[in-house]
């Protein structure tokens, strides 16, 4: 289990980003995330209902630059997000 730090890439995120990537996530995720503080807890609640039904093989988040901008990026074997904050 991750703790929150600096390099806690989910819990650091602006909220924007975390709500575009919270639905990439199944029951299962959603439960494990929202334990680890009052701010996952909050996004879990919120996206119980838009919860993917097919459990994601893997959900890789990187950190990086993108289009001169700092971005985060979120793969899933079928979906794709990128975020810019």
């Amino acid at each position: 289990r991750l703790t929150v730090n600096e390099n806690d890439l989910l819990s650091n995120m602006p909220d924007d980003c975390l709500m575009a990537i919270f639905p990439f996530m199944d029951q299962s995720d959603l439960n494990e995330v929202s334990i680890d503080s009052q701010k996952m807890y909050f996004f879990s609640a919120m996206n119980r209902s838009k919860a993917r039904k097919d459990k994601a093989v893997s959900l890789v988040i990187n950190q990086g630059m993108y289009g001169g901008e700092q971005c985060i990026l979120a793969i899933t074997e079928k979906d794709a997000f990128v975020g810019k904050y």
